[in-house]
C-alpha cells in the first residue's frame, strides 16, 4: 500500500496558512506580480536517470536529480503553488530542490524538470491548449513532468495530486514515465462577470473588526475587478443568494463553518452562490484579497473549487467535506480524535465519497467492508486516518479523523505468526476483567477490573503463568472500554505497580469529550471522578508505556492480534445525535474471534447502545459465548440477545451477588438466562481460566 510521507502531508495541510506570513510573499497590491523567488544553487545531475524502467527518479535519496521550472512572471497563487511543490518534495526526500524561473532557450541545460504553470516551455504550451476550462493536468513528457492549470486557483490542488502519487522509499522519489491525468472542469462562482457583481458584502455589525475586513474586500475588488460591492450589516435582511459573509455573521453558513476551520476558511455555498470566510480573519481575508488579485481580471473574477482554508482540527487531521451541505454536528472526542456526522445519506454518496477522496485528495484505502448493508472504509493519506461509516438503518454517515502523529493504525488483516501454544480465556476475580492468551504466546487484556490489590495481583499472575514465551510477558493490546472505576482501575492499579514487568504493544480505546460526559444523567459527583480516572490513564499510557501503540477504534473496523480477531460493533461515536444518558453509553462493544469461536464483550453496554447494535448488525451478531451487559444489572437489549443466540454466558458479577440480588430474575438487564446451554459464573475470587474453543459442560455451570 502506498501511503504517504507524514512530513508532506502535514506540511500541506499547514501550507496556505504559513505562507500567507512568509516573507516570499509579495502583498496585495500592484499588478499582481511578484519578483523570482531566491532559490539555491543548483545541483548538476544525469538527465533521464530512474529507478526503474518506468519510472522518472526525482531524488536518489542523497540529492535532487529533478530542478522546478515555473514562469519568470508569476502571481501569488503559483508562486504558492511553487513553493508547495518545493517543500513537500523536500519533506519526502530530505533533500533540496532546486527552483529556477523560465529563462531563454540558450540558457537551457539538458537536467531533467518539472514544468510549473505557464512556462516558455513548448510543453506547457501544448499542455495548456489542451485544457477545458478551469481545469489541470499533470503529464510526462520525455524527462520532463509538466503540470499546467486553466485557473491559476487551481496549482496548490494539481501539486497536491502530483505529491500524492509519487512513490516515496528511503528518499528516493520516483514518478511514472507514462503517467497522464488531466481533471474534469472545476466548479467556479462567479463573483464579477463583464464588468458587473451581484455580490453583497455582508459583515457581522457588532464587530469593528468584520467591517473593517469587509471594506478591505470591497477595495480589492473596486480596484482589480473594477466592481465596488455594497457593504450590509448582518442585521439586515437577508438577500438570499449572492453574499460574500465576513467573520461570525448571523448568516447560517458562518455558524456552519465557524468551528470547521480552526486556522481560517474560504468555504462556497454553491446553491446560494454564497462565500464564508471564518476563523482568523486577517488570514482569511489576506487569502481571499490575494486570491482577487491573483485570478481576476478587469471585470471579471471566477473562483474554483476546492475552497481554500486551513481544517485541522487541532492537531487531530483533515476532514474532505462529504457533501456541499455542509455537516449535521462536529464533535471533538477527548482524546486525539473527532468526527463529523451527515444525516439522510446513501450508500451511494457514501462509495462516492471515498471515491472521490482516493483519487483526488490523495486518500489510500486501508480497509473496507459491508455488514449487513452497512458500509465501513478506513482511508489514509499518510497523515490523517479517516474512518467512514454508513449505516443504513440510520440513513447517516460519520466520519473520524486522527492523525498518525497520535494514533497507530492496527493490522487489519491476519499477519504471519507462529503458533506455539493454546489459547485460553481467563477471567479475574468475578470483575469485568478477562485475559486472553493468543496461540503466538502474547496476550489481550479486556479492561482490567477495579483497582484492588488483589484483583491487579491476580492479573499478573496470571501473565506470569501463562506465558510461555520465555520473557516477561507481551500484551499485544489492552482494550480499555469506558472510563468507570472498575473498568479503567485495574488498568491504572496495574501500570503502577506492574508496567516495567510486562511489555505492552498496544492500547486501544476512545474517549468522548469532558463536555458530552458531564451531560449525562449520572450523579452530578461521577463526572470529576470520570475526569480524574481518564488523566490519570492518559498519564500512565505516556509515562509507562511510551513505546505503545495508541488506536482509536471505530465501528465496522477489524484488528488481527495473532489468530485473534477483533471486529469493533460500537463505541460513542454511533450514539450520536443522541444524548449520552449515561457513562456506560461510552463503552466499547466489540467481539473476539478465535479458536473457530466468537466471543462477545458487552462490556457496561447500556440500553441505547445495544439498540443501535441490534439495529444495526442483526442476526449478523451470531456469536459462541456472550459477557453479559453490565455485570446483570440494567443495560443489553432482548433483541439483540436474541441475534447473539450464544450457547454459552459469562457474568462479571459472582455466582454470590448473582444469588442475592436476584440478577437473572431481574428484567433490567434484558437478557433470559434460559436462552443459553450454561451460565457461568465464579466465586469471588476465584480465576476462571477457559481453554477454546470452549465446549459447553466443561466448567462449573454455577446457575444450574
Amino acid at each position: 500500500m502506498n501511503v504517504k510521507s507524514l512530513l508532506w502531508r502535514k506540511w500541506l495541510s499547514l501550507a496556505l496558512a504559513g505562507l500567507l506570513a512568509s516573507s516570499c510573499l509579495v502583498s496585495c497590491g500592484g499588478d499582481g506580480e511578484q519578483s523570482t523567488p531566491t532559490t539555491e544553487a543548483e545541483t548538476q545531475a544525469p538527465a533521464g536517470e530512474t529507478d526503474e524502467q518506468n519510472a522518472l527518479l526525482l531524488s536518489n535519496g542523497e540529492r535532487a536529480l529533478y530542478r522546478i521550472v515555473y514562469p519568470m512572471i508569476a502571481n501569488t497563487c503559483l508562486n504558492e503553488a511553487m513553493q508547495l511543490l518545493k517543500s513537500g518534495l523536500e519533506a519526502q526526500s530530505g533533500v533540496r530542490f532546486s527552483a529556477i524561473s523560465d529563462v531563454s532557450e540558450g540558457e537551457r541545460d539538458t537536467r531533467p524538470e518539472i514544468l510549473l504553470g505557464g512556462t516558455s516551455y513548448a510543453e506547457s504550451k501544448a499542455a495548456l491548449e489542451q485544457l477545458k476550462s478551469d481545469a489541470y493536468s499533470i503529464t510526462v513528457s520525455g524527462d520532463r513532468v509538466v503540470i499546467v492549470a486553466s485557473n491559476e486557483g487551481l496549482y496548490a490542488t494539481a501539486v497536491e495530486r502530483f505529491l500524492a502519487d509519487c512513490t516515496v522509499a528511503d528518499g528516493r522519489i520516483t514518478f511514472k514515465k507514462d503517467y497522464s491525468y488531466v481533471s474534469e472542469s472545476h466548479r467556479v462562482l462567479t463573483l464579477a462577470e463583464n464588468g458587473t457583481t451581484n455580490y453583497k458584502i455582508v459583515y457581522d455589525h457588532l464587530s469593528e473588526d468584520s467591517r473593517a475586513k469587509a471594506e478591505t474586500i470591497q477595495a480589492a475588488m473596486q480596484k482589480t475587478l473594477g466592481v465596488k460591492p455594497e457593504l450590509v450589516k448582518d442585521s439586515s435582511a437577508p438577500t438570499g443568494n449572492y453574499e460574500i459573509l465576513v467573520g461570525n455573521t448571523d448568516r447560517k453558513l458562518s455558524s456552519q463553518t465557524a468551528c470547521y476551520f480552526k486556522e481560517y476558511g474560504i468555504q462556497f455555498q454553491w446553491e446560494r452562490r454564497t462565500v464564508s470566510l471564518t476563523g482568523d480573519l486577517d488570514a482569511a481575508v489576506t487569502r481571499f484579497c490575494q486570491l482577487i488579485e491573483s485570478i481576476g481580471s478587469a471585470g471579471e473574477l471566477r473562483l474554483p473549487e476546492p475552497v481554500f482554508g486551513v481544517t485541522v482540527m487541532d492537531g487531530y487531521g483533515r476532514i474532505p467535506a462529504f457533501r456541499e451541505k455542509t455537516y449535521d454536528r462536529l464533535i471533538d472526542s477527548e482524546y486525539h480524535s473527532f468526527y463529523v456526522l451527515y444525516s439522510n445519506a446513501t450508500a451511494e454518496e457514501f462509495n462516492a465519497y471515498v471515491e472521490r477522496i482516493t483519487s483526488e485528495e490523495g486518500f489510500v484505502r486501508y480497509a473496507s467492508r459491508e455488514v449487513n448493508g452497512n458500509l465501513f472504509a478506513t482511508l489514509t493519506d499518510g497523515s490523517t486516518v479517516l474512518s467512514v461509516t454508513y449505516i443504513k438503518h440510520e440513513s447517516r454517515v460519520r466520519i473520524s479523523a486522527e492523525t498518525l502523529e497520535t494514533v497507530s493504525l492496527a493490522p487489519a488483516e491476519q499477519q504471519t505468526f507462529e503458533a506455539v501454544t493454546t489459547p485460553q480465556l481467563t477471567q479475574i476475580n468475578g470483575a469485568c476483567a478477562f485475559l486472553l492468551r493468543l496461540s503466538d504466546g502474547r496476550f489481550l487484556v479486556m479492561d482490567g477490573g477495579l483497582n484492588r490489590t488483589e484483583n491487579v495481583e491476580a492479573l499478573y499472575e496470571q501473565l506470569v503463568a501463562q506465558n510461555v514465551l520465555g520473557d516477561k510477558p507481551v500484551i499485544a493490546a489492552w482494550l480499555l472500554s469506558h472510563p468507570h472505576s472498575d473498568h479503567y482501575g485495574g488498568f491504572i492499579g496495574f501500570s503502577e505497580k506492574y508496567a516495567g514487568k510486562v511489555t505492552l504493544e498496544r492500547v486501544v480505546l476512545s474517549l468522548p469529550s469532558e463536555e458530552i460526559y458531564s451531560t449525562n444523567t449520572e450523579a452530578s459527583d461521577v463526572t470529576p471522578s470520570i475526569k480524574n480516572i481518564i488523566t490519570k490513564a492518559k498519564d500512565i499510557i505516556r509515562v509507562k508505556y511510551p513505546k505503545a501503540a495508541l488506536t482509536v477504534p471505530h465501528a465496522g473496523q477489524v484488528m488481527w492480534f495473532a489468530d485473534a480477531m477483533v471486529d469493533m460493533l460500537y463505541t460513542h461515536e454511533d450514539l450520536s445525535p443522541n444524548v449520552m444518558k449515561a457513562t456506560n453509553s461510552s463503552t466499547l462493544i466489540y467481539t473476539v474471534s478465535i479458536a473457530g469461536q466468537r466471543i462477545a464483550f458487552l462490556n457496561d453496554a447500556h440500553d441505547d447502545s445495544s439498540e443501535i447494535v441490534y439495529k444495526t448488525y442483526g442476526a449478523t451478531l451470531k456469536c459462541d459465548i456472550v459477557q453479559i451487559a453490565h455485570h446483570g444489572y440494567n443495560g443489553g437489549n432482548k433483541n439483540m440477545y436474541a441475534c447473539f443466540a450464544a450457547d454459552t454466558a459469562l457474568w462479571t458479577s459472582p455466582y454470590a451477588t448473582v444469588v442475592k440480588e436476584g440478577l437473572w430474575n431481574n428484567p433490567r438487564n434484558n437478557f433470559d438466562i434460559n436462552s443459553v446451554k450454561e451460565n457461568l459464573m465464579m466465586s469471588n475470587p476465584e480465576v476462571m481460566v477457559m481453554p477454546l474453543p470452549h465446549a459447553v459442560g466443561a466448567l462449573p455451570d454455577y446457575a444450574r
